[in-house]
């Protein structure tokens, strides 16, 4: 191949790529058909490689989480990403098919400059790591893992919920609601414990679950205790 030069860093190269930035040298000019082909293309490449990290987070999420962890990119999506999608579904949901996400009704009240699916991962993304640090504690996992777990599990299957929940509610418009964020927590906890227990020990992910819907109760119990000793909430 003929030796061409890289026009950002400047330097010869022999490869389709550049050795020193990654960029790819085109062997012709752009034309109307490259474009619809480079268009279709990356809209390809984003969606499979989606639902390929959706699909891994079901079947092995432990392998997405330590990928990710031990500084691996590119391949799947980030967990900052998945986030971003999370809040794209959530905002669609909130403005074409219900006030509520996963059953609960999220009032903006005084925070009306932040959508109410900013305000639910306020709250949920910290009582979820916080239950799954402290489920975890006596092996000393980092912190940071187990927020790339939870943001990784959370968002995706924060989607996906809500997704099944408006495809449901379209076709059998009289079902019982409520059962979305049971279904949100239990997922989020049965997978979360795949991560951060020995693979392939089911009894220990069991547990694990189980210990998590405990420490997850205990905080919310706290939580409400704290508020209704300000004055914030009132039992009936």
């Amino acid at each position: 191949m003929e030796a061409k030069i890289c026009s950002i860093c400047k330097l010869e190269i022999h490869q389709k790529y550049c050795g020193n930035c990654g960029q790819q040298i085109g062997e012709s000019e752009t034309t109307m058909l490259s474009i619809v082909s480079d268009f279709f293309s990356n809209l390809l490449s984003v969606e499979k490689s989606v639902f390929a990290c959706i699909y891994k987070l079901f079947t092995d999420p432990k392998k997405i989480v330590e990928n990710y962890w031990n500084g691996n990119r590119k391949y799947y999506p980030s967990p900052g990403k998945m986030l971003f999608y999370s809040f794209a579904v959530a905002a669609l949901h909130l403005t074409y098919v219900s006030d509520s996400l996963m059953g609960l009704v999220m009032e903006d009240g005084d925070m009306s400059g932040i959508g109410p699916q900013f305000v639910f991962w306020l709250i949920i993304l910290p009582i979820l790591i916080l239950s799954s640090y402290l489920t975890f504690i006596r092996k000393k996992i980092s912190i940071t893992k187990h927020l790339i777990s939870i943001m990784y599990l959370g968002a995706t299957f924060f989607m996906l919920v809500i997704i099944l929940q408006d495809v449901i509610e379209y076709f059998f418009p009289n079902t019982v609601k409520g059962g979305s964020f049971v279904i949100f927590f239990m997922t989020v906890f049965i997978l979360n414990a795949k991560v951060f227990s020995p693979a392939g020990n089911k009894a220990k992910v069991a547990l694990n679950t189980l210990l998590s819907i405990l420490i997850l109760s205990l905080i919310g119990i706290v939580l409400l205790g704290i508020l209704y000793l300000f004055n914030l909430i009132h039992f009936n």
